[in-house]
């Protein structure tokens, strides 16, 4: 996710990349407002939130792959076969490689992803994993890091690539509609 003061500020990257699409400030009603979710979704209630960009797809094995691979030549991470952990503030496993389903490898200092998953959602990676792929993305691009891997605490005034708030995430699923879904009320038009 991207602000529009963090727009302003991208050094390196103008325009924003075709990858990331623009939701505009806007306020909406946000939780369980059809009573179809559990208690964690209530009260109801309005959030507004500023415009951002977020990414239009979940991140890909080889944009993985690829982040990973420069924070590696950095000297960021630390990788063995078996997985991926930061090298710098509270060290946590990034990546899991060992497991079965993972379609990331790491050897001889080399990241590559399994043939034809290139563009797959890359899977078993973690909330820190994602957050370290926002702060080495952000370095990527010569962005002011969000995350403290002190604490793994996010600083929103920075203007770098971060994960969406949950009113963030929720309001960009909502696409501007008052309906039960992006598409309408029609249960039927689920895929």
């Amino acid at each position: 996710v991207l602000s529009p003061k963090e727009v302003s500020q991208l050094a390196g990257i103008s325009p924003i990349p075709a990858e990331m699409a623009f939701s505009p400030a806007g306020s909406f009603q946000m939780g369980d407002t059809y009573s179809q979710g559990t208690s964690s979704e209530l009260p109801v209630h309005a959030v507004t939130v500023s415009a951002f960009h977020m990414d239009k797809f979940e991140v890909s094995n080889e944009k993985m792959r690829e982040v990973l691979q420069w924070a590696y030549d950095q000297g960021l991470v630390v990788a063995t076969a078996g997985g991926v952990t930061n090298n710098e503030g509270s060290a946590q496993e990034l990546l899991n490689l060992d497991d079965p389903d993972c379609q990331i490898s790491f050897s001889g200092g080399t990241f590559s992803v399994d043939s034809g998953k290139t563009n797959f959602p890359c899977v078993e990676v973690n909330w820190y994993g994602a957050l370290a792929y926002c702060n080495y993305r952000s370095d990527m691009h010569g962005l002011s890091r969000c995350i403290d891997f002190s604490d793994w605490s996010c600083d929103f005034s920075q203007n770098g690539y971060r994960l969406p708030t949950e009113a963030e995430w929720e309001y960009a699923c909502r696409a501007g509609s008052q309906s039960n879904y992006f598409f309408g009320d029609d249960k039927a038009k689920l895929p």
